[in-house]
């Protein structure tokens, strides 16, 4: 597996298709941050503080990818996974 610690938004997003991206999330974290990037499997691996009940960690996901992108990001496919697609819209 090949992950790359240290890339931004910009390669992220000249990798995805679509503009989905795939996001592995762990709930319940001591903070919110960006942990790796799986770029054999074209996926972002995402802690999240908040857990995951009733929505909590995944509000927490799209406000912290929204402002790492600066771009409108949806949750598409993985609600109750941690596996998630998300769609990032065009700024």
């Amino acid at each position: 597996m090949a992950v790359i610690l240290a890339i931004g938004a910009a390669e992220i997003l000249a990798v995805i298709s679509d503009g989905l991206l795939k996001v592995k999330v762990k709930p319940n974290k001591q903070q919110t941050k960006i942990t790796g990037w799986d770029s054999a499997a074209k996926c972002l691996e995402v802690d999240v503080a908040a857990p995951p009940d009733k929505g909590k960690a995944n509000a927490e996901l799209l406000k912290f990818l929204k402002k790492f992108f600066g771009r409108k990001v949806e949750l598409v496919r993985g609600a109750k996974s941690r596996e998630k697609y998300l769609k990032i819209w065009e700024s």
